[in-house]
């Protein structure tokens, strides 16, 4: 799964990117650009998409993993552990893409239309646009599309609000028409991110994409789902590890303009005392009672580790001891079978102490002697090989294709004759698998039994399949926070304040009511859930019908 893929530095990238390439006209002022380089428009816009830190920080841990009951415990996980609304954090997303990555894919497809020597990169445009703009409408809803950033080519500064019905149309069009469009003997695009130029792993995730988007569909438009989906599985999906699309970073912390570094890395050590796994996540992956096996991504996804003294941030959190084991042992020489050493956090917490207690233990640490844990070292938190700086992003993987392909093949759809259960095991393994793309992950022991165990339960299936993607999708919280809401598994109880149910999209951004406020109004009327007609975050999106 090694990509010869050169690794871009920044410097170079925004150098290119506002570059001018021909400065003939001697009544063109020199010193500002007459064109962007569409293959460096490109670049950028993968790099941003997943390395822009304000984004991960804020919807990632701020408001996703919080609320999907993955990960809380402090201040920064607030809004999605407590659904207490902040407009500079719920807006982040929306005021990062537009102005950033959606101006320049826009303008590179205006260059490139109609261009006979560059059709492959103008198709990688059209799908890395689908990509974007599909993050912006998952989590908004009706959101400008068709007149977005349209105000310096054609003086549209108040575009209007596409339904997100329509948004979805138009994204099977993009998605088939650039499949068709990918030529391995037309023009060669190496220096892009994803699979440096591969013309046949970019059509795989072109019909990924598309069979992703048709599972959105499956409450809200069963037979269009199904339509496009077969189309997709017909047309090519990725078939194994070595399709995923994701992008390696350099082990470069990343800053507000410096997209080196895999942004949720960069999030992440931004903290002092990083987010610990919530219960409803650990007793997943780790059954009580004994109602099922131990998922080996448990001690691959969570550790417990000795806090820093005095608490700090940054490339520090690496250093820090390794007391997992520690613990486990501590509490089964105790015989303490209710905590069994995996210890976690209640959804809602934003504060490590006492939820639920945890009292004191005294362990033999290497190379440190008899040291006292408290209660937030024994809890769980994220392994540090996950956030390293270069460790990938993950955009799309064969195991969220695989398991998808598992639920379409329960609702009777035509996949091939792979039965359910085997894309169901496949999406599985393919899950642990992935680890092996981050430096230092461990070596898992027991996966083939794991697996082998891992049987669908008739009546079950739909909600076995999807507590899988809830897994698989950890990584990629606004794909994962859109699957639940798609398909409802697992059944989270909410976790905020009495009455008020879990959030299920995002509320536009202050300044876009302000400057275009007749747009965003006429878009607001159309929105329903709870409080049908208010721009609320406690109401859905077209796609997520109760």
């Amino acid at each position: 799964m090694k990509k010869n893929i050169g690794k871009i530095k920044i410097l170079f990238l925004l150098l290119g990117l506002f570059s001018c390439n021909d400065f003939g006209d001697v009544n063109i002022d020199p010193t500002k650009p007459t064109s962007m380089d569409p293959g460096k428009q490109l670049i950028y816009a993968q790099m941003r998409y997943t390395g822009d830190n304000s984004i991960q920080l804020r919807s990632g841990i701020g408001i996703i993993i919080p609320l999907l009951q993955q990960a809380s415990g402090n201040f920064t996980t607030n809004s999605g552990a407590t659904y207490a609304y902040s407009e500079s954090i719920y807006s982040r997303v929306w005021l990062s893409d537009y102005p950033g990555v959606v101006r320049e894919l826009i303008d590179a497809s205006d260059n490139l239309a109609g261009d006979p020597d560059k059709t492959n990169l103008y198709a990688m445009v059209r799908i890395m646009k689908v990509i974007t703009f599909l993050r912006l409408t998952d989590l908004y809803g009706d959101i400008p599309y068709s007149e977005a950033t349209r105000g310096y080519s054609d003086l549209i500064v108040r575009p209007k609000y596409d339904r997100q019905e329509d948004i979805y149309n138009d994204f099977f069009k993009e998605l088939k028409e650039s499949h068709d469009m990918l030529d391995a003997g037309k023009d060669q695009v190496p220096q892009d991110q994803y699979y440096g130029g591969d013309i046949a792993k970019w059509k795989k995730l072109a019909n990924s994409l598309r069979f992703r988007l048709a599972m959105r569909l499956t409450k809200v438009n069963p037979a269009k789902a199904q339509q496009e989906a077969e189309a997709a599985f017909a047309a090519g999906l990725m078939e194994s590890n070595d399709d995923i699309c994701y992008i390696k970073y350099e082990n470069v912390q990343g800053s507000a303009t410096d997209f080196r570094g895999n942004a949720l890395s960069t999030a992440i050590l931004a903290m002092a005392d990083p987010p610990r796994f919530n219960t409803t996540f650990l007793d997943i992956l780790n059954p009580p009672s004994n109602e099922g096996p131990v998922d080996p991504r448990l001690d691959g996804y969570s550790r417990c580790y000795l806090s820093l003294t005095p608490l700090v941030g940054g490339a520090a959190l690496y250093t820090r001891a390794d007391v997992t084991e520690q613990v486990r042992n501590h509490y089964a020489a105790a015989g303490n079978a209710a905590i069994n050493g995996v210890i976690g956090l209640q959804p809602g917490a934003v504060s490590f102490v006492n939820n639920p207690a945890v009292q004191n233990i005294t362990v033999d640490v290497p190379g440190r002697g008899s040291v006292t844990l408290v209660n937030k070292d024994q809890r769980r938190q994220m392994a540090t090989y996950l956030y390293y700086m270069d460790a990938p992003a993950l955009i799309v993987t064969y195991s969220e294709i695989a398991l998808l392909l598992a639920e379409a093949k329960v609702r009777g759809w035509n996949m091939g004759s792979t039965t359910a259960e085997e894309y169901y095991q496949a999406g599985i393994r393919a899950s642990i698998d992935q680890l092996s793309l981050f430096r230092d992950a461990p070596a898992f022991e027991g996966v083939d039994e794991f697996v082998e165990s891992k049987t669908l339960t008739p009546g079950d299936e739909l909600k076995e399949i999807n507590t899988e993607l809830y897994i698989s999708l950890f990584l990629n919280p606004q794909e994962n926070f859109a699957n639940w809401r798609r398909s409802g598994y697992p059944e989270l109880e909410p976790a905020g304040p009495p009455g008020r149910p879990i959030p299920r999209r995002l509320q536009y951004p202050l300044n876009e009511i302000e400057q275009n406020n007749g747009n965003v109004e006429e878009a607001t009327k159309l929105i329903s859930g709870v409080e049908p007609g208010k721009d609320s975050y406690l109401n859905r999106v077209w796609w997520d019908k109760e």
